[in-house]
């Protein structure tokens, strides 16, 4: 059969589409048809992934203290990142940094390690407490958690503290206290406004000392070096503070709430509370419970059955059922006990 021009021109165009097709393809000059598009130099660089775990950090730490001294940590990277991502508690206790466990062979260590040291120099009691605020005050560099990129308070734990270098007052004050506490000093947090120190029950000379539970625990800075057990920053001085206790303890709080509404004709309408209890602490907590009523009616108040919570930042749901509401007034409290005593509490309009 004989091809007419109109058909010769039809194959012709045909044949200059595809040549231009593979001809792009080749070339990339269309992406989306190609197999294997160029990958962004961006891309690149925001996807590097971390160090895998079994990876070991090692830091070198160097301080003067009646002499010269130097010591190696050594630490599992994996841990390090554990304790990164435990979300900070919303309390102002900071003991449970200093009471959690996961990284007591390390605070041991070290502990243990310069308690020989000290025994060695024949550092006395006061000498040796001096000697291990030395190593904090010099070694963890003091910056606040603005210029350490937190934009709001962020306490460390204190393996997090050895391996950033950096911290501020809590945060050498919580590592400071670790140690002592593992060479088997009495010692607590001295929380000022807007100011954390350390308190240390030793026998010494000084003005300056909180008493607790019948004990004197002596002010010691941790924030520059330069100060010893019994020396305090003047612009605390007069003002009593907060000491907390380094003793696991459980915190409990209400962390999430929601409810539904029951709509019943002829008769009070109800509510179903599903709330949520967070366990911040470093201890097991048990036998809590919830108590919700609305403002005014706490004879119709409901109590949730009595539960259990572990410590490890843990969350517990909680439901109560058939809550009347009131025809107006509907101000809800929830009320969160441990130990016979309310511990947390919440109210909102409904």
């Amino acid at each position: 059969m004989k091809l007419t021009h109109k058909q010769w021109l039809i194959i012709g165009i045909i044949l200059l589409f595809l040549v231009f097709l593979m001809t792009a393809c080749q070339w990339d000059w269309l992406p989306f048809i190609s197999e294997s598009p160029p990958e962004s130099p961006t891309t690149q660089t925001i996807s590097q992934s971390p160090a895998p775990p079994g990876e070991i950090v090692t830091k070198e730490y160097q301080w003067r203290y009646k002499g010269y001294w130097q010591w190696t940590l050594r630490i599992p990277e994996e841990l390090y990142f554990y304790y990164q991502g435990i979300p900070r508690a919303p309390i102002e206790d900071y003991s449970i940094y200093v009471t959690h466990p996961g990284d007591d062979p390390y605070i041991e260590e070290l502990a243990t390690s310069l308690k020989q040291k000290a025994v060695e120099e024949e550092f006395n009691s006061e000498e040796t407490v001096n000697f291990i605020a030395s190593f904090v005050q010099q070694c963890i560099e003091y910056k606040s958690d603005l210029e350490t990129k937190q934009k709001q308070e962020y306490p460390r734990y204190p393996l997090e503290t050895l391996v950033d270098g950096t911290g501020d007052c809590e945060d050498k004050s919580i590592l400071t206290a670790a140690m002592l506490q593992a060479m088997d000093y009495e010692v607590v947090l001295l929380s000022f406004p807007e100011h954390m120190a350390v308190g240390v029950a030793v026998t010494i000379t000084s003005p300056w000392y909180c008493d607790y539970e019948g004990r004197r625990y002596y002010y010691l800075e941790t924030t520059r070096g330069g100060w010893e057990v019994g020396e305090f920053e003047e612009m605390y001085q007069g003002i009593e503070p907060t000491a907390y206790k380094l003793v696991p303890t459980p915190v409990l709080r209400l962390t999430e709430y929601e409810y539904i509404i029951h709509r019943r004709w002829f008769q009070s309408d109800t509510l179903t509370l599903e709330v949520k209890v967070t366990n911040w602490g470093t201890a097991d907590a048990q036998g809590a419970y919830i108590c919700a009523f609305f403002a005014g009616g706490e004879d119709k108040a409901k109590q949730s059955s009595p539960f259990d919570l572990e410590f490890g930042h843990q969350v517990f749901p909680i439901t109560i059922e058939e809550l009347l509401m009131p025809s107006e007034g509907r101000t809800l409290w929830l009320q969160l006990f441990h130990n016979g005593i309310v511990v947390d509490e919440v109210s909102f309009q409904i």
